[in-house]
Formats: C-alpha cells, structure tokens, sequence
C-alpha cells in the first residue's frame, strides 16, 4: 500500500460509500476519477435528484495515516458556486 491511507482498500474515508446508501436523497454516488485514496486522489460525489447542485469533485493533497487525517481542495464542479476558488479543507477520522 505504500502512502496510501488505510481506507484506500475501500477507495474511500470512512462512510464515504456509507453516505449515497443512508441518504441517497442528498448524494446519489461517490467515486475516485483518478488515484489509489491518497495524496493526489481526485474524488467525485454526485448529489442527489433534489439537490441544487450536481456534482463537486475534491483532490486529496495530504494524508496523515497516523492520525487519520486528510487534507483537500474542491477543485471542481457547481457546488462550488461564484467567489470560492478551490477551498482547501481538512478532515480527521
């Protein structure tokens, strides 16, 4: 597995498939585009048929196994609406 976080088995975090299942109402689909779940994985999550948006993809730009922790930046699609260019968030499992 190398530098690939622990749930990139899976291709996701955790309850990244979980979401589209619990709440498909909200998120219809996820999936990685590009990568193995680590650093430069670019993910796509589709929303659901009632959303306002369709779809936003985000690229993970750091990984840290130890803590469970990952870092990335929305780099595309309409969620991402005027004024926001490419946020850069952060997650802990």
């Amino acid at each position: 597995m190398g530098g690939c976080p622990p749930w990139s088995t899976r291709g996701s975090a955790p309850g990244y498939n979980l979401i589209p299942k619990v709440a498909p109402h909200a998120i219809q689909k996820t999936e990685i585009t590009e990568g193995y779940g680590g650093a430069g994985t670019i993910k796509k999550i589709t929303f659901g048929e009632g959303s306002q948006f369709k779809y936003v993809k985000h690229r993970i730009d750091e990984v840290e196994q130890a803590n469970f922790k990952y870092s990335y930046s929305l780099i595309e699609g309409d969620a991402l609406g005027e004024g926001l260019d490419h946020p850069l968030m952060e997650e802990a499992s």
